[in-house]
């Protein structure tokens, strides 16, 4: 078991690890550590240079954490490892960030030597008032039914319980955290589990609601492209949604004492995870920013947006009020983000906060 929980958290290192390393490249060539750049500025030879150094620092980076972690496998218990190696995960992101952020000051420097100009050509965008494809919200039906399932077994399972209720378990399956017997006890896991459903049918309206993709110099993704992009997500978020429901089924029916996975729990769980990891990690290559690594056919006008860099803190926080768009892409990373200029945002950032603390608060 060990062993198992040791290779998991290295295949996790080197996944994050080389998912930012080579970020740039997933990227639209346009949106440059988060500046809008044309092929004028791209063509600088500081440029490259800036793109060289950021994968430099972010290999030394990522190659030091984790030759530091296989040092503490053999040195340290694993339940001490393992939260050494939560913050050597932590470590590496920040400090990857920081990166980051140096080679967006940079670019924006180097843009700032230039004049950007932008197309004043208008075109008509045959693609308007198209909606994009995503997962039925009818699949959706499965979550709940699986929760609803779940509460029922709970609930009628509960006179048989006994007073002191085994809630966490460690890695080798044994239970090693108990909670005093109550309806909110049993429920907590079926209460979180709705929260993810919900959370995930709201990412999948979001995906087909949320505004095209806008301000990429002379490379305007197709509507096929984002198209495909957005209905290859939504699909992978289902079954990521699907696999976590899966998880915390079986984790409940063990709490309830339906049935005991003992140390085949952990071994569960860390399968199902490592498999979500290689599902995101895999359609990120093939998809890349918005699709912009998906082939199509159809000829593309090279035309260059109106840039929105001054809306973009640091190229990676969205604000702008006079958006009605709540959730917009990222310009560094794949998927989507919140608009913080708007109001809905805060409040649904707040909601999924508040959620997570009473998560803890209950299950303490």
């Amino acid at each position: 078991m060990d062993f198992l929980l040791h290779g998991f958290n290295l295949f996790i290192f080197v996944i994050i690890g080389a998912l930012y390393l080579f970020m740039p490249n997933l990227m639209n060539k346009y949106l440059l550590f988060g500046v809008t750049l044309n092929d004028e500025i791209l063509s600088d030879n500081l440029i490259n240079d800036i793109k060289k150094r950021y994968k430099t620092s972010a290999f030394i980076v990522w190659i030091t954490t984790m030759a530091i972690y296989i040092g503490v496998i053999f040195t340290l218990e694993v339940m001490t490892a393992t939260l050494v190696y939560a913050g050597l995960l932590i470590i590496q992101i920040v400090i990857t960030y920081l990166i980051y952020f140096k080679a967006h000051k940079a670019v924006k420097e180097v843009k700032s030597k230039y004049e950007f100009v932008e197309s004043t050509v208008q075109t008509i965008d045959t693609d308007e008032g198209k909606e994009f494809k995503v997962v039925k919200m009818m699949w959706y039906l499965l979550y709940l039914v699986i929760i609803m399932i779940l509460v029922v077994v709970s609930i009628n399972k509960y006179p048989e319980l006994p007073e002191q209720i085994a809630t966490h378990f460690d890695a080798t399956g044994i239970a090693d955290g108990f909670s005093d017997k109550s309806y909110m006890t049993i429920l907590l896991m079926p209460i979180t589990m709705t929260f993810l459903a919900l959370m995930f049918m709201g990412i999948n309206y979001t995906m087909k609601k949320a505004k095209k993709v806008s301000g990429v110099s002379r490379e305007k993704l197709s509507f096929k492209q984002e198209s495909k992009f957005r209905y290859l997500w939504s699909i992978a978020t289902y079954l990521m949604g699907l696999i976590l429901i899966g998880i915390f089924t079986m984790i409940q029916l063990t709490i309830i004492g339906v049935s005991d996975y003992g140390s085949n729990l952990m071994t569960l769980i860390l399968g199902s995870t490592g498999l979500i990891v290689l599902m995101v990690a895999g359609l990120a290559i093939h998809t890349g920013q918005s699709g912009s690594r998906l082939k199509t056919n159809k000829k593309e006008n090279q035309v260059v947006d109106k840039e929105d860099d001054s809306h973009w803190k640091g190229g990676i926080l969205y604000f702008n009020p006079k958006d009605p768009s709540i959730f917009v892409h990222k310009r560094f990373g794949i998927g989507m983000t919140l608009n913080f200029g708007s109001p809905i945002a805060w409040v649904i950032l707040a909601a999924i906060i508040g959620f997570i603390i009473f998560s803890l608060v209950s299950g303490s």
